[in-house]
């Protein structure tokens, strides 16, 4: 189930330093609170299907948290005076 978070993680964070440029640091902050909450809807939908399409949806919601958490660092840390 953590792979998918590990490795989103890290392709959100290099990412994010080509983004900054290009986005800047608020829209930036914009979408990995949209990929917390996708996870989330995402995890809070899992209950409804079966176990083989469940496991599928949770690796996907720690796939967009962990691209969250990655994408998010920047503006996290840039908007500290």
């Amino acid at each position: 189930i953590y792979l998918p978070q590990l490795v989103a993680a890290i392709v959100g964070a290099v990412g994010g330093g080509v983004a900054v440029g290009r986005f800047g640091l608020r829209a930036m902050y914009l979408i990995s609170i949209l990929c917390f909450a996708l996870s989330q809807f995402l995890l809070a939908l899992s209950w409804l299907y079966a176990p083989n399409v469940a496991l599928v949806l949770v690796m996907g919601a720690t796939a967009f948290f962990g691209f969250g958490f990655g994408f998010g660092w920047g503006p996290l840390n840039g908007f500290l005076p």
